[in-house]
């Protein structure tokens, strides 16, 4: 048993087998508009694959979901949000990137979003890295092969 995000509440990491293309179609779409209905234009460089990769669906939309209020948060909209898929040996995933918006307010964040993307992405056996370097944000979601 695993204690859930969060909560203290112990709960089972229920694990799904799918393609990656089966997976993101979708939910990338669904977050373009998004972000496009909100002002943003989304550049998406993703080869379809079907690979099989392995994830929990809770997860996925919680990362998502994340993912797309930070952005809308601190990203730049004058600059475009580019949505790349990354490849490495066993391990495929995403890399999101936003400049981020330059305003007379400071905002911190206390990173506790990106600490909880990184925590799920563990339960699902993968991983998540980000930066921010020269006012540009990434982060990178990679998932084992199955």
């Amino acid at each position: 048993m695993k204690y859930s995000l969060g909560t203290c509440k112990e709960t089972k990491t229920d694990m799904e087998e799918e393609s990656f293309s089966e997976v993101f179609y979708d939910l990338l779409s669904e977050t373009s508009c998004y972000l496009e209905q909100r002002g943003y234009h989304t550049e998406m460089h993703v080869r379809w694959s079907d690979v099989q990769i392995q994830y929990n669906t809770d997860y996925l939309v919680r990362i998502m979901d994340n993912i797309m209020s930070n952005i809308v948060k601190y990203a730049d909209p004058e600059y475009p949000i580019t949505i790349d898929r990354v490849e490495r040996k066993d391990e495929i995933g995403l890399l999101f990137q936003n400049r981020i918006a330059v305003t007379d307010e400071t905002v911190e964040g206390n990173r506790i979003g990106i600490q909880s993307i990184r925590s799920m992405m563990k339960e699902m056996g993968g991983s998540c890295q980000s930066e921010c370097k020269d006012k540009v944000f990434r982060v990178e979601l990679m998932f084992p092969l199955v």
